[in-house]
């Protein structure tokens, strides 16, 4: 089973974090308060090993991605 975990780090700012797996791509989508989507987005993931060896593996962290909105009239 694929779990992910999502915490907001600011105003505009999220960080997600993948159990076991490392995607090669997303798709982000922002939704309004009634759940139109307002936009969507599929971006390629670029992993760095940062801690862990070689022979085991270890975590990894992707660049930051931005998906821009458009303000709603």
């Amino acid at each position: 089973m694929r779990r992910i975990t999502v915490e907001k780090m600011g105003p505009e700012r999220w960080r997600f974090g993948f159990d076991v797996d490392a995607p090669g791509s997303v798709t982000l989508r922002a939704l309004d308060a009634r759940g139109k989507t307002l936009t969507e987005q599929k971006m390629s993931l670029v992993w760095q090993r940062t801690g862990g060896t070689d022979e085991c593996g270890g975590p990894e962290t992707a660049s930051p991605v931005t998906l821009t909105v458009k303000a709603q009239r």
